[in-house]
């Protein structure tokens, strides 16, 4: 679990974020996800800071995506075993 973020730390240090006004890559791979980025950073900081200000309703959020994804899967076990038609046998 720790691997990743220190990993990253290694590659990205000394790089300056997008709001200290770095510059685009101009390596034709890099550039769009810079633009992208800095499109982005603004409406992430505002969506950030807000879930921030009211915490309930995120953790409100997440818990119900969390018992859907339960829910969906426990219909589609049931849906998926029924469907095939096989018993297990008992010996």
């Amino acid at each position: 679990m720790t691997f990743t973020p220190l990993v990253s730390f290694y590659l990205l240090r000394g790089q300056k974020g997008f709001e200290e006004g770095s510059e685009v890559r101009s390596f034709f791979l890099f550039r769009p996800v810079d633009l992208l980025l800095g499109a982005l950073l603004p409406r992430y900081r505002k969506a950030l800071e807000s879930a921030l200000k009211r915490p309930w309703p995120v953790l409100a959020a997440a818990y119900g995506l969390l018992v859907a994804s339960f829910l969906i899967a426990a219909l589609a076990g049931h849906h998926n075993s029924s469907a095939s038609g096989a018993q297990p046998t008992v010996d």
